[in-house]
């Protein structure tokens, strides 16, 4: 058979262009059309298709076909048809004009159809392809900056229209930056995107050089950030000791999101409200200037990227309104009485339809369904813009093993979107609490409780213990504070759970006051004993088998799927294994690798990379832990040694990562209303999570090419070394192919994640996921996604440099006075293994010619992969009803995740007692001197309302000791009162009850500031600038006085004390004074008094203020100075 040869005709030297021609795609035949095997001694008519080693061709010439006659070996008979949107330029393929390819890392647009040969390629054929540039320049403001000085990056594009630009993998054609990390070269990635369309990529390179002036640590303002919670940030300096001066005024403008004036160098922000439901995202310039009294101003600017999740939702199907509600719940009138604020952010009318009530069991159930009431028809219109209160009271009693409920909402807008509105309350907020028996945890939390700052207190968040921790390990004696790293839950003894013991076994054993007695004749009373107890950190919408997505980080992980387009915001993931308190994942630990470097350089280690197999199996891989541990960290010890690595790869607030991005961790579940509809949904998520604890797994950077390899049926599996070695035989996984693999080992009901086969077709994609640019084609995977070619040599670009600054930076630190020349090699040894690791799985030498993965950049060829990242989790289709065995669907929904930390309370412990005989008890219930009615009473779980003339009888209350509640929601705040009793056999108590002020009047100060320190000497002056920062201070009408204590020494003669007292004043008001002590001698523990000052303030609800104390050395030697700056805010308690 003889070839037809084509020649290109070169109409008048077609002019070569730069801009794209046209959106409009020609007429196209996608990758994966079904077609059959070509065969031989077979008649096939023109456009006739086959497959031929997994290619597809279309018949040119109709002919029988012949052995020798295969598609390759005769172009004359077979090409292959037009493929669709952008692939890689190939021989024997048919193009149309408007064809888009990529060639060498180039983008070419065909301007004359043809059907390639061998030898026209792009380059060589300007008549049939013009070469197209998506980025036409990329803009510095400065190439060359010192550490901390800001410059702009802008980026400009042939055509504009439709293309996303991303800077560092943050999207936003325009971006501040600053660099403070390391000296030396840091690389910009840009990328420019269009769905379906081209993708190019490009890089700079800043120089960043250490101050000019050697004596100045620098001239610029750090700006560092984190994030308390969805959308807010919370600002700081992170170099404040070097550029806070006496009297510093610092001006925040947040671009586009308002200014303030601060004497201290932080600030916080909320970012929700400037947010358009319409965008993805949006860019805030944040700049900082701080003026100074006798010296120029300085200032320094970055961008921050606010990630908008509503518009993720909505673009997913669901108009999501933002609420807001008090957690608590409260017995009212045979009610448990709740309310949350809807705000609609749409410019349409919400139509609320139906609610149905989800009640949250306690742990011990988390092997059950969870529990619906029955839905219900209600009216609930929210105007456009507009805002509007909803009553989530519910009946009592509810089921008795549930601590709280979810109210979930559902209906349409105008416009027929789905809506969802769900509130999650707790109306007993001690669920799951365990007591502390570990002496030495109890020692810690005694000390901590006696030491300065917090003497007297009997309640403590984890952010105080940490907070803590930090102070007292700035000292010597940090034996006091080890106990109190962790999770002090698993030190300590559960309440148990009445349901799972008998009566008898009960007795003596702890309890929760209002605890309703297992079987008559019992009762859970107050005792003599007092004892530490702590309620372990949960996530309350998360249940056993829901995933859990954390914001992408400044890590490696982050960073790289940042790079993929659209830029991914989650970078871990994980399934709750228990409701509530437990999540298994994936993970592996940098500093283990760290720890396992490859060659060394004086001493510096990682010359030559990681060592291959610590890189390839990495450690621990799939880990269970507390949610307490997974989202605060804790310190595992590696198999086999006494070192032990800090592992928690969680974060419950909104991630700010190096490149100031900002996202919330979120639940992925199944839709509240589905799941009520189909409670084998979560039988079947049940399954799921208990697979997954089955999965043994190690980290496998290459899962994020290929996820099929974590099914573990593969040669990928670890080998079989032993008991010895902790990775025998062990699956290799990453956090999201973990999950995967989860729902793959289920086989009773069979899971289809995305469609209805082992492969899923171009055509199950839900509009949904392809507007968010999910892709597959014909050889993706149930569950999995394809990721082409250029976008992951995107990734890989941005992956090497990552590793290249990150070895650069460890050889400079270890070695400053190393010029970077001499570092040799090192850095593309690291970036080269790392990347392969990725690409290809290769890691080192395996024998096969091709050298060590050091020293190969064959990471620059890869091509697609199929994989599952956090980000795709959220493809998944909802389940349906169990058919013939398949489940179709796994989650199909996310919620914001509503986490509430662990806490540590001192209290008086009840415990379980027989009690035969029963008194009376009868009183009143008052508030603000004057009667309360229908207000709820209760002690020994018997339950009462109050008269209308606020009276009271309680009757067949067990003999013994118990606490008294009464509580009512008096306009719209929920009051109450509470006092100990002791109960007669047969006789009648008479007890008076007296409600507290409303909640509002409960207050929290946080006081943050400075204390700029000068040490007066001969030759030189030794000038230092201290953070001061205090919360957890609490006022209320019966606590109203408070007192805080700061101590810092300095230069080994000087030490500041400053005493800070505050009063609690109608309606929440507060005054107070500061005493500041300056004390100066031959050491810091001198007594010799130098200056003592006193200064008054006053800080109205809701406000902040600032106090300024100067103290000073005056006497013979003097000159030695003290400079206290506070701001002071009072706010409403948590």
């Amino acid at each position: 058979m003889s070839e037809t040869k084509v020649t290109p005709q070169f109409s008048l030297g077609a002019p070569k262009k730069t801009a794209i021609e046209s959106q409009n795609q020609p007429t196209c035949t996608p990758i994966d059309t079904p077609a059959p095997e070509w065969k031989v001694n077979t008649d096939y008519t023109i456009s006739s298709l086959v497959r031929y080693s997994g290619r597809i061709y279309q018949c040119r010439q109709a002919h029988h076909s012949l052995a020798g006659w295969e598609p390759p070996r005769v172009p004359a008979l077979w090409a292959t048809p037009t493929p669709c949107g952008v692939t890689k330029w190939q021989a024997q393929t048919s193009y149309q004009v408007g064809s888009k390819v990529t060639f060498d890392r180039q983008n070419y647009q065909c301007v004359q159809a043809h059907t390639s040969l061998e030898t026209w390629e792009p380059p060589a054929t300007p008549a049939l392809w013009t070469k197209v540039q998506l980025i036409r320049s990329i803009l510095l403001s400065k190439s060359k900056v010192e550490l901390g000085e800001t410059f702009k990056v802008a980026v400009r594009l042939y055509e504009p229209e439709g293309f996303d630009v991303a800077i560092n993998g943050l999207p936003g054609a325009t971006q501040l930056f600053q660099f403070y990390d390391f000296a030396g070269i840091h690389k910009i990635m840009v990328t420019v995107h269009r769905r379906g369309d081209f993708l190019e990529t490009r890089a700079v390179d800043v120089q960043v050089e250490k101050p000019g002036d050697s004596a100045q640590a620098s001239k610029f303002p750090f700006i560092a950030m984190k994030s308390p919670e969805s959308n807010s940030a919370l600002f700081e300096i992170a170099n404040f000791g070097d550029v806070h001066k006496e009297g510093a005024i610092y001006t925040w403008d947040f671009g586009g999101a308002g200014t303030l004036t601060t004497t201290a160098p932080s600030v916080s922000r909320s970012f929700e409200e400037y947010l358009d439901v319409n965008e993805p995202y949006r860019v805030f310039d944040v700049r900082v200037t701080i003026s100074y009294p006798s010296q120029a101003s300085i200032t320094s600017a970055r961008s921050i990227v606010a990630w908008n999740v509503y518009h993720l939702e909505k673009k997913r199907g669901f108009i999501k309104p933002t609420v807001r509600y008090d957690y608590r719940a409260f017995r009212q009138d045979k009610k448990l009485v709740a309310k949350c604020n809807i705000k609609n952010l749409e410019p349409e009318v919400l139509h609320l339809t139906k609610k149905v009530v989800q009640f949250l069991m306690e742990a011990g159930d988390e092997g059950k369904a969870q529990e619906f009431d029955s839905s219900e028809s209600i009216n609930l219109n929210v105007s456009a813009n507009s805002e509007v209160e909803f009553d989530c009271s519910i009946p009592s009693p509810i089921p008795r093993s549930s601590f709280g409920y979810a109210v979930h909402l559902g209906g349409e807008t105008e416009s027929g979107k789905a809506v969802r509105v769900s509130c999650y309350f707790e109306y007993r907020q001690d669920n799951n609490l365990h007591v502390i028996m570990d002496t030495k945890t109890i020692k810690a939390l005694h000390d901590m409780r006696n030491h300065p700052p917090h003497r007297g207190k009997t309640v403590f968040t984890r952010d105080e213990v940490i907070r803590h921790i930090d102070s007292i390990e700035n000292s010597k004696d940090t034996t006091r504070v080890a106990p109190l790293r962790g999770d002090m839950a698993v030190r300590a003894t559960a309440i148990p759970d009445v349901r799972t013991f008998g009566g008898e076994d009960l007795i003596g054993k702890p309890c929760l006051p209002d605890e309703e007695p297992p079987e008559e004749g019992m009762a859970c009373q107050l005792t003599t004993e007092w004892a530490w107890v702590t309620i372990p950190a949960r996530i309350v919408n998360a249940f056993k088998g829901d995933a859990i997505l954390s914001p992408a980080g400044n890590g490696l992980i982050g960073g790289l799927l940042r790079q993929v387009s659209p830029p991914q915001a989650y970078s871990h993931s994980g399934i709750m294994t228990k409701d509530y308190y437990e999540i298994r994942h994936s993970t592996a630990s940098e500093a283990r690798m760290e720890d396992h470097l490859a060659g060394s350089i004086f001493g510096a280690g990682g010359t030559d990379g990681i060592d291959p197999e610590t890189l390839k199996y990495a450690w621990p891989g799939t880990i269970t832990q507390t949610v307490q541990a997974a989202f605060n960290g804790e310190n595992i010890r590696e198999p086999g040694t006494t070192k032990e690595y800090r592992l928690g790869s969680f974060e419950y607030r909104s991630r700010l990562d190096q490149n100031l991005k900002l996202a919330p961790a979120l639940v992925v579940k199944p839709d509240p209303f589905r799941e009520a509809q189909i409670p084998s949904a979560r039988a079947t998520l049940h399954k799921v999570a208990d697979a997954a604890k089955a999965v043994a797994g190690h980290y496998r950077f290459y899962a994020y090419t290929d996820a099929s390899i974590s099914s573990g049926q593969t040669s990928y599996n670890a080998p079989d070394r032993g008991a010895s070695w902790w990775a025998s035989k062990t699956i290799p996984t990453v956090c999201s192919s973990f999950i995967w693999a989860a729902a793959k080992a289920v086989q009773s009901p069979r899971i289809e994640l995305e469609g209805a086969g082992r492969i899923t077709k171009p055509e199950e994609l839900e509009p949904a996921d392809v507007a968010a640019d999910a892709q597959v084609d014909g050889e993706t995977i149930d569950g999995l996604y394809t990721y082409n070619a250029e976008e992951r040599r995107t990734a890989a670009e941005w992956l090497y440099s990552y590793m290249y600054n990150l070895a650069s930076d460890r050889v400079h630190k270890a070695i400053s006075w190393l010029p970077a020349s001499w570092a040799g090699d090192a850095p593309d040894d690291l970036g080269n293994q790392m990347v392969n690791a990725f690409a290809s799985d290769w890691t080192g030498d395996v024998g096969d010619g091709n050298g060590h993965a050091k020293d190969s950049d064959r990471w620059r060829e890869t091509g697609p992969g199929h994989a599952v990242s956090p980000n795709n989790i959220l493809f998944w289709d909802p389940p349906t009803q169990v058919v013939n065995g398949v489940q179709h669907g796994l989650y199909g929904y996310a919620e914001k995740l509503v986490y509430r930390p662990e806490t540590y309370e001192y209290r008086q412990i009840s415990r379980w007692v027989r009690v035969q005989t029963k008194g009376t008890v009868k009183g009143t219930v008052s508030y603000r001197n004057s009667p309360v009615d229908g207000a709820n009473v209760s002690a020994a779980a018997v339950n009462t309302i109050t008269a209308l003339d606020g009276t009271f009888t309680l009757d067949s209350v067990p003999a013994g000791t118990y606490e008294i509640k009464a509580g009512k929601l008096i306009n719209g705040i929920y009051i109450e009162g509470k006092l100990p009793i002791t109960v007669t056999a047969g006789s009648t108590l008479p007890v008076d009850i007296v409600l507290q002020d409303p909640p509002d009047f409960y207050r929290e100060v946080v006081v943050r500031g400075s204390l700029r320190i000068k040490d007066d000497e001969t030759f030189g002056d030794d000038i230092k600038t201290y953070a001061v920062y205090h919360d957890g201070i609490f006022l209320e009408p019966f606590a109203t006085h408070a007192e805080q204590y700061h101590e810092q020494g300095h230069g080994g003669e000087i030490r500041v004390e400053v005493r800070m007292a505050f009063d609690w004043k109608f309606p929440g008001d507060l005054e107070g004074s500061i005493n500041v002590k300056f004390f100066e001698g031959a050491s810091e523990d001198t007594d010799d008094l130098e200056d003592n000052k006193t200064v008054t303030f006053q800080v109205a609800r809701g406000a902040t203020e600032t106090v300024k104390v100067h103290v000073e050395n005056s006497g013979f030697g003097g000159g030695d100075t003290g400079d206290l700056t506070l701001q002071i805010e009072n706010k409403v308690r948590p």
